[in-house]
């Protein structure tokens, strides 16, 4: 019984695994009788001819972890509300150069979905005979771990068309000065 309860509660598997003989794994948002989030783990012990004589309950508060996940969709939302509406392409690559972020801005100059170029290279978007020598500086200006401003280059549209755009950037470091 949980909280007080002095019977099953109706959403527990402890028959189901029982019967079935295998763990499970759930997730047990706050309700009528809880005000907290729960991770549930359940394990069946089984005697020497293999019926189940027990089950281990394993609960974790994972409230504040729950907390923490809405307040990062909500910020995440926010951030791609106003990245959509300034006009401006915002994205983010990795080390090696792939795009991990890209705003809903790139189909209005590019006119490819932010999905379509998730992890692609940015040098692939440079027009081909000019693509060794930017991505060559491009990966200079990495190195140098500052901000940027004003890095001039044409990229070909998913129409074939070209685009001149300028680029700025801020690199993200972790704690120990590593680009990330």
């Amino acid at each position: 019984a949980f909280y007080g309860r002095s019977s099953v509660c109706p959403q527990c598997p402890i028959r189901e695994i029982a019967e079935k003989k295998s763990s499970r794994h759930l997730i047990l948002p706050p309700g009528e009788d809880r005000k907290k989030w729960f991770e549930a783990f359940f394990y069946p012990l089984t005697d020497e001819e293999g019926n189940v004589v027990a089950v281990i309950e394993h609960l974790r508060d994972i409230t504040d972890r729950k907390t923490l996940e809405e307040k990062l969709r909500e910020e995440k939302k926010r951030f791609e509300d106003i990245a959509s509406h300034i006009g401006e392409w915002v994205w983010e690559v990795d080390r090696e150069g792939r795009y991990i972020y890209s705003s809903s801005v790139v189909e209005k100059i590019l006119g490819y979905k932010p999905e379509e170029v998730i992890g692609r290279f940015f040098y692939e978007f440079f027009l081909p005979e000019e693509r060794e020598t930017l991505k060559r500086r491009a990966f200079e200006i990495f190195s140098e771990k500052k901000p940027f401003h004003k890095f001039l280059n044409k990229l070909l549209r998913k129409d074939g068309k070209v685009v001149i755009v300028e680029t700025d950037g801020v690199p993200v470091l972790s704690d120990d000065g590593e680009l990330l």
